[in-house]
């Protein structure tokens, strides 16, 4: 008869399906982060400073700019630099004016000329005796240094597989505590992009008993950080 075998072809086909469905339905989506830090002692020290100088000639300001940046850039080069990192060739010339009361209009005062040097120091030591070469040399302003690690790239990385670690860690103790299996860890991506962090004090400086003596820094460590996020599938 046709009927009974159409009717058991339909039994087995729905049969079938109800085992892949609940194969399907069986699988449990699990998700965790994970974060990782570390923290890395600074070996480099990125400094700024800059010479302004106002004139009514444009030409005579430039002029005491230029022979200022000259004096610091002889003033550094005893140091422990980065050749490639030195750069003075930043400069600008502004007009100024100043607000006068009586005549309720801008006067000229001269022209502002600004340059400005940038370069980086291979020891940390240093920073209290540079800053005072660099002031003493005749900057106009010195700004406050900022402390580096000379390979982000290998700190970076080290936080990241540590972040890992620890995702892949909760997502399996996820699992055990609800009595299932890991099948597959369907992603990993970064949570959040990482950073650099100042940690522990990065910077202090602390005044020297002897008067001439440049002032001691304390340097602390710089952090990096990572945060990571898995998906798994358990059954």
């Amino acid at each position: 008869m046709v009927f009974p075998q159409i009717f058991i072809r339909f039994t087995v086909f729905a049969a079938l399906m109800f085992t892949l469905s609940s194969a399907v339905s069986a699988e449990t989506r699990l998700e965790a982060r994970g974060a990782g830090f570390i923290d890395i002692a600074p070996d480099q020290v990125k400094f700024s400073a800059s010479v302004t100088e106002v004139n009514r000639s444009a030409v005579d300001a430039q002029t005491q700019v230029n022979s200022t940046m000259s004096r610091l850039e002889k003033a550094i080069a005893k140091f422990n630099l980065n050749e490639d990192s030195i750069d003075s060739s930043a400069l600008s010339v502004n007009p100024e004016y100043r607000w006068d009361a009586d005549s309720r209009k801008q006067v000229f005062v001269g022209y502002r000329v600004n340059r400005n040097l940038e370069f980086t120091a291979n020891d940390v030591s240093e920073i209290g005796t540079i800053l005072t070469s660099l002031t003493e040399s005749g900057a106009t302003q010195v700004n406050a240094p900022q402390l580096a690690y000379s390979r982000p790239e290998d700190a970076q990385q080290q936080a990241l597989r540590t972040a890992v670690a620890n995702a892949l860690k909760t997502v399996r103790t996820m699992a055990s505590a609800a009595k299932l299996s890991i099948q597959a860890i369907d992603s990993i991506s970064e949570a959040k992009e990482h950073f650099v962090e100042p940690f522990n004090n990065l910077m202090r400086a602390e005044a020297s008993s002897a008067v001439d003596t440049a002032p001691t820094v304390s340097v602390g460590t710089l952090r990096y950080s990572a945060d990571v996020k898995i998906i798994a599938t358990a059954n």
